[in-house]
């Protein structure tokens, strides 16, 4: 793996764990770990993904439409690989539109946070403008049916003053409220 790159990890209902990471080809590499035989399996992705933007950040969820690897590529979008079926063949969509929405901020090294509730998968980042940003993919809808939100411009009305610029900040972390 790249010695300057980012890492994640998560696990499955099934018990399985994963880690991501960003090989020295600049693609993702997924390892999991299967509890019934005890081993490692790893998978690369260069055949099905762009490569990795430097610096960008990488988070991975599972819920029951599969498993979700979420990273900026080098062409400044968000991108998310995505099992939907038991072969495990993934495929590479674009979540960000810089037409409608402003990019992530790489040159921030902007981090990722994502996380899956009964709404869809979410997946959390720093854009350009220096807002937090979140895509939702409503459940039920295909992959490409990703919707950006403005979470900074959404709860300053109600913080006042109080939301920091992005730029102020370090990280990012999200997660799903279990009620």
């Amino acid at each position: 793996a790249d010695s300057g790159g980012a890492i994640a990890s998560f696990s499955d209902a099934n018990g399985a764990y994963h880690v991501v990471a960003v090989g020295i080809d600049g693609y993702v590499i997924l390892l999991s770990f299967d509890p019934t035989p005890g081993s490692w399996t790893g998978t690369p992705f260069e055949s099905v993904a762009q490569q990795v933007s430097p610096g960008s950040g990488l988070s991975g969820i599972v819920d029951t439409n599969g498993l979700f690897v979420f990273y900026i590529a080098t062409d400044n979008s968000v991108h998310v690989l995505h099992n939907a079926n038991a072969d495990f063949n993934l495929t590479a969509n674009t979540t960000s539109d810089p037409s409608n929405m402003p990019p992530p901020n790489v040159a921030q090294k902007s981090s990722l946070s994502s996380f899956s509730d009964e709404y869809g998968e979410h997946v959390v980042y720093i854009g350009a403008d220096q807002h937090v940003h979140q895509f939702v993919n409503k459940l039920g809808s295909p992959d490409t049916t990703w919707n950006d939100q403005d979470l900074t411009k959404i709860a300053t009305p109600f913080l006042a003053n109080a939301v920091p610029l992005a730029a102020q900040m370090s990280a990012l972390s999200a997660f799903a409220n279990p009620n």
